[in-house]
């Protein structure tokens, strides 16, 4: 299985940001899809961009893209345990 820059293993419905070095863009998105073993190991479906340091922007159209999960990062590491009913 991926895995994302930090070694934590990769699973869809994870929420990440793109770290890649190819250019000041960056992306916040979910992942949807993952195909173990390509080079384009993932498809993310964006929901914010940020270019250099400004502000996250929404993305407009909610297409799929593909991305190198150790381009990324997770943006919440542990999942709060599920509150039990009452």
């Amino acid at each position: 299985m991926p895995h994302y820059a930090n070694g934590r293993e990769a699973k869809a419905g994870d929420l990440v940001k793109t770290i890649s070095p190819h250019g000041p863009q960056r992306t916040v998105g979910i992942v949807v899809l993952i195909n173990p073993g390509e080079t384009c190991n993932a498809q993310m479906l964006p929901l914010a961009r940020q270019w250099n340091d400004g502000p996250l922007y929404p993305v407009p159209q909610y297409f799929p893209e593909c991305v190198t999960l150790k381009e990324c990062l997770p943006l919440i590491e542990e999942t709060a345990a599920p509150a039990e009913a009452t």
